[in-house]
């Protein structure tokens, strides 16, 4: 059978000339470029995937921001709440992005839509109100911005600072909540705990870790149109990758995910399932 050729459809089935097949994983810098030229085609889909789910919110949130700023008070609301009725999603699918994410990290067989579907099922009702909590999070941060930037010459200082420094906390938190809800079976009392205590014990890892979010968000905010397509078509998977490779280390380290999946699936060969590790308590 003959194999395809291009850009999306090379063959890394095999290792290339010079390659030892048991030559440990690049890690990295190396690694990212590896993955970039590997997984392009996947990482592209997964971003317009997660698109899908984030519009419906990302929409009604714009209309609010509108409403709400020609003052038609009731209308603004009403798409408030609707915006909160859409981000139940969101949870989900930010957890599904990351399973995804991991298993390409981890070098580990995928198929995108259906371990990105799967993990969003089996992750609904453990993260659906998280995912509220974290969109609407967002959301507020956003709006103070906005309002910083309307009123820049007169903006209070320490309203800046306590907005800056929450941005900051937020965005070192939530890519550890979001990883532990993809591969660990935890209650929601063992997962914040876990996130709180890797966050500030991996200070500059977490830190990186945000800055890269804080970078991205920023450039959606400031730019606008002008990177929408980038974003859309490959943003999302991109800053969701290089903060996971910023704050894997340690999380695989404690939990031992990697070993643990790879020894289940010598038993369980071809088998797509989310695997619960470690309870972490």
């Amino acid at each position: 059978m003959e194999k395809r050729k291009g850009f999306f459809w090379q063959n890394f089935d095999q290792p290339g000339p010079g390659v030892d097949p048991d030559e440990p994983r690049k890690k990295g810098v190396r690694r990212f470029l590896e993955l970039l030229v590997q997984d392009a085609g996947k990482l592209i889909k997964l971003s317009l995937i997660y698109q899908v789910f984030l519009l419906p919110a990302q929409v009604l949130f714009l209309l609010f921001v509108y409403m709400d700023s020609i003052q038609l008070g009731p209308i603004a609301l009403l798409f408030l709440g609707l915006f909160i009725i859409a981000a139940v999603v969101i949870g989900p699918a930010t957890t599904a992005r990351v399973y995804c994410l991991a298993k390409m990290l981890m070098d580990m067989p995928y198929f995108l839509w259906h371990d990105f579907w799967k993990a969003f099922k089996e992750n609904f009702r453990a993260t659906a109100i998280p995912g509220i909590v974290y969109a609407s999070i967002l959301a507020v941060q956003a709006y103070m911005v906005f309002a910083i930037l309307l009123s820049i010459e007169s903006v209070n200082y320490m309203f800046m600072v306590t907005t800056l420094f929450s941005i900051v906390v937020f965005s070192m938190l939530t890519p550890y909540y979001f990883l532990q809800a993809a591969y660990l079976e935890q209650n929601q009392r063992v997962r914040l705990k876990n996130t709180v205590y890797l966050s500030f014990g991996h200070l500059g890892r977490s830190f990186m870790s945000a800055v890269v979010d804080i970078v991205f968000w920023g450039s959606c905010f400031l730019l606008q149109e002008l990177v929408f397509l980038p974003v859309v078509l490959i943003g999302y998977s991109l800053s969701a990758l290089i903060r996971l490779m910023c704050i894997w280390p340690p999380v695989d380290t404690i939990f031992s995910i990697e070993k643990t999946l790879k020894a289940r699936s010598q038993t369980q060969l071809g088998e797509h399932e989310k695997a619960p590790v470690n309870n972490g308590d």
